[in-house]
């Protein structure tokens, strides 16, 4: 099963997660030298997907929104899976 697979590993690599009520989903964390995150993995069992979420936590100030969201659609423009 995907997600007890994932569990285990969170719980190899010490990272502390809440599991989502009624979801194969779990919340964690994430901080680094560059910021923190929020991230979400769930797990579609019979299809054999993971799906991974992330929400910076920082709000993008007014001025940069129209600079950041036209970054964001390049970046999303060649990716066959994902987007930001």
């Amino acid at each position: 099963m995907l997600f007890e697979r994932i569990k285990r590993y969170l719980n190899r690599l010490n990272v502390e997660f809440a599991l989502v009520k009624d979801h194969t989903a779990l919340d964690f964390l994430v901080e680094t030298e560059s910021g923190k995150w929020e991230c979400m993995i769930s797990t579609m069992e019979d299809e054999r997907i993971i799906a991974i979420h992330s929400t910076v936590l920082e709000t993008v100030p007014v001025e940069k929104r129209t600079e950041a969201a036209v970054y964001l659609s390049k970046l999303n423009q060649a990716r066959l899976l994902g987007n930001f």
